[in-house]
Parts: structure tokens; sequence; C-alpha cells
């Protein structure tokens, strides 16, 4: 998994297999040819520039392998109760 903390500018080739997470902006420049299989989520923009050969493949698979082995923790709780008046 990719975790990227802010903006991610990806220039020439580039390959991933699993999750990539950007919590800024992605852009995808400078050619080369860029390949990613799994899934991206981005809290911001996404752009690709022209003339940049992109493959973007949603994988399950991709995202399950790198998770399956790892406990599942509760970072937070809230529950939320209506009020009466």
């Amino acid at each position: 998994m990719l975790l990227v903390e802010g903006d991610v500018e990806i220039e020439g080739d580039f390959s991933w297999y699993g999750a990539i997470l950007v919590t800024g902006s992605l852009h995808l420049t400078g050619g080369g040819i860029k390949r990613v299989t799994g899934g991206i989520v981005v809290a911001g923009t996404a752009m690709l520039d022209a003339g940049t050969e992109t493959s973007l493949i949603y994988c399950h698979e991709a995202i399950a392998q790198q998770t399956r082995s790892l406990p599942l923790r509760l970072l937070t709780w809230r529950d939320s109760l209506p009020t009466t008046h």
C-alpha cells in the first residue's frame, strides 16, 4: 500500500500493484508508461497530462493481498444519541 500525505506528482515510467492513498492531489506527468493495478483514492484533484500512457485497473485481489494478514483495530468510536428536549 502506498500512502502519500500531501500532494504527489509522478513523472516518467511508474508501475504499482495494490492500493494508493493520497491525502492531497495526484498529478501524472512527464510521459512514460504508468500502470496501476489495484485502486487509487485521492482526497484532492487528480490530473493526467495528455501524452501520458496510463493504465488504471481496479483489482480487488491486489488490495486484499496487502490487508489480508493485518489485524483490524478500532481506532476511534463515536456513538451519537438523539437529544431530547
